[in-house]
């Protein structure tokens, strides 16, 4: 039997396999995506394959453009409460193609906007941080070579105009967690513009790692 999708907060044990994550970070998700597998291992390296489909595969954007719909039905059927939609600013993580680069993917716009609109509540949805050049996907990386998160500062650029009204509280939004530098340099940078406003991550799916899960087995 499939156990219903529920939006989880990291634990400390969850948290410790996120290794740039501290704990305090308050990070949410509610699929797990399985590492070093393929597109056939779960419903979840599916969807989120799909998601990751590059805007230029035109033979095979009708899959993601599913995959943009399946996830924002799940989100709005996970999330009931119209506080989570309307008490919130969400701000995308800056997917690895550079803002400028042809192939750049909106999808997390999209997909925020989906939610949007199927909930019928206007969200404070802002790509306040953009990244201009490209970069290698993380979850394709080697641990070794993933940015750090200094050098991902200093690839982020705040869109200023973007900052205002002052948000009440920040959801950081992205596809999946892997080690957590993503989220920890945006939040590093939001910190400086929003000393004092309560800053979460939000996930589709937390990388899970098959080494750590035979460790345990």
């Amino acid at each position: 039997m499939n156990i219903p999708l529920q939006i989880i907060q990291l634990d400390e044990i969850e948290i410790s396999q996120h290794v740039d994550l501290d704990p305090n970070d308050h990070c949410f998700y509610w699929r797990k995506y399985t590492t070093k597998k393929g597109y056939a291992f779960g419903e979840t390296n599916q969807l989120i394959k799909n998601f990751g489909i590059p805007v230029t595969a035109t033979h095979r954007l009708s899959h993601k453009q599913k995959a943009i719909e399946q996830i924002a039905k799940e989100f709005t059927q996970i999330a009931t409460k119209d506080s989570t939609y309307q008490d919130y600013t969400f701000i995308p993580i800056p997917t690895s193609k550079g803002r400028y680069n042809p192939d750049y993917d909106d999808r997390l716009l999209k997909l925020l906007n989906r939610i949007s609109e199927l909930k019928k509540i206007k969200m404070d949805i802002r790509e306040l941080i953009i990244q201009p050049s490209s970069t290698q996907q993380a979850h394709t990386r080697s641990p070794k070579k993933r940015l750090a998160i200094a050098e991902l500062c200093d690839i982020y650029i705040v869109q200023n105009d973007l900052l205002n009204p002052p948000p009440k509280k920040i959801i950081i939004f992205d596809d999946v967690l892997t080690k957590g530098s993503h989220f920890k340099a945006m939040e590093s940078i939001l910190r400086k513009h929003y000393p004092n406003v309560p800053i979460s991550g939000l996930f589709i799916a937390r990388s899970i790692y098959p080494d750590l899960l035979d460790e345990n087995t």
